[in-house]
């Protein structure tokens, strides 16, 4: 579908795709180097979730790509996504009323961005588009994505995720002035790795003592597991127990929406080649655990992991991974470990600082948007966490 949007600086055409196969290379000229914002990942991830409905659109001026857009469409039940009702301590009348409520809460939503990643993955503008200009138009795609979708399927919610910091200090007002309600969930981790560290052992004498000996504890504890990068073909041959270990993790987060198919990580090693890596961990024969990452110029993105929660007791196999993880990022000269949310004071034991991500959120029903503070207050159960401090240049425990 094509169109245009009337704005005082001028019209802005628009063209709305289920998929990308005619567009690949005027999106990814807008899109860059970033790679959850690319073609070849956005089209991989359609055929990783089951019912994923995206809507792409591609802006121009004239024959120029200005912008690009990403949709994603999906239900949403309280109940399923919240996780922290699993294992939720609350009792007696406040437990019961919790669990009827998010039974109750079920909707169609329409999400600007992806909603199996942290980070501003929704949209992308070239440089000489200005910041009022970007979100007049976002404003109108949004409307017209909520339109796209309403022939569809019933709409509720409207979802806008998410922004850094700067970004939100930027474009956040004018969302609120829209209408949507802003709120956090958990912060993602950053690893700022210091540009004069060049082995693990530069990290391990930046690091005070107490928390060199819990290195070297946990290094010994994991000397029984063997640690192999694995191959595409290896990957494939273990999906179903890659699969069932990355459910074990997403299943313990407090908030998740969406989760891949078991060929997600097959088909991610083929599309980026040597710029993932999935390590798996064995104990003897056995897959016990993973991690994976994707190489970027300046950033190592820290992606799913998978344990086996007994394994992990036995072997501080989540703590070694961390470890591992830092040690690649220094060896491969990066800026920042993105090390995403989940598990903040054991991330933040390696040294890892919390960076608040926000997101919006507007009901369609004008009286339930305005419950929407009351109702996600009421439903969302903030994990509890002490940051830990190891270096010695800083203070703190």
């Amino acid at each position: 579908m094509k169109g245009q949007i009337s704005l005082d600086e001028g019209a802005v055409s628009y063209q709305r795709f289920g998929d990308l196969d005619s567009c690949n290379d005027s999106w990814n000229k807008v899109a860059g180097g970033e790679t959850y914002l690319s073609s070849g990942y956005l089209e991989l991830l359609q055929t990783s979730i089951p019912g994923l409905k995206p809507q792409y659109y591609l802006l121009n001026e004239g024959e120029e790509t200005i912008g690009i857009v990403y949709f994603q469409e999906y239900p949403f039940v309280a109940i399923q996504s919240f996780n922290s009702f699993k294992s939720d301590d609350a009792t007696g009348l406040t437990k019961l009323l919790r669990r009827i409520v998010s039974s109750l809460v079920s909707f169609n939503a329409v999400a600007n961005g992806n909603m199996i990643l942290t980070g501003p993955y929704g949209f992308a503008f070239v440089e000489s588009v200005p910041l009022a200009k970007q979100l007049k138009i976002l404003t109108h795609i949004f409307e017209l994505a909520i339109a796209e979708t309403r022939k569809r399927t019933k709409i509720s919610l409207h979802f806008l995720k998410e922004l850094t910091e700067d970004q939100d200090a930027l474009r956040g007002p004018w969302f609120e002035q829209s209408k949507f309600y802003r709120f956090t969930v958990q912060p993602t981790m950053h690893f700022q790795v210091r540009p004069e560290w060049n082995t693990m052992d530069d990290y391990l004498q930046a690091i005070k003592s107490k928390y060199r000996v819990r290195y070297r504890k946990a290094r010994k504890r994991a000397l029984p597991i063997v640690k192999k990068r694995l191959l595409p073909a290896e990957i494939l041959e273990h999906e179903d127990t890659i699969h069932r270990l990355y459910k074990q993790v997403i299943d313990q987060s407090s908030f998740n929406l969406m989760e891949v198919d078991r060929k997600y990580f097959g088909n991610l090693a083929e599309l980026l080649g040597d710029r993932f890596t999935l390590n798996a961990y064995f104990n003897g024969d056995k897959l016990i655990g993973y991690m994976s990452f994707i190489d970027t110029p300046d950033v190592l993105e820290a992606h799913f992991t998978g344990i086996d929660q007994e394994e992990n007791r036995n072997f501080d196999l989540y703590l070694n991974m961390l470890f591992d993880l830092v040690e690649e990022a220094i060896k491969r000269q990066k800026k920042i470990l993105n090390l995403s949310r989940t598990a903040l004071e054991i991330k933040s034991s390696i040294g890892a600082t919390p960076v608040s991500m926000y997101c919006y959120l507007r009901h369609q029903n004008p009286a339930l948007n305005s419950l929407l503070p009351m109702i996600f207050r009421f439903l969302y159960k903030e994990d509890e966490w002490v940051q830990r401090i190891p270096f010695k240049d800083e203070s703190g425990t």
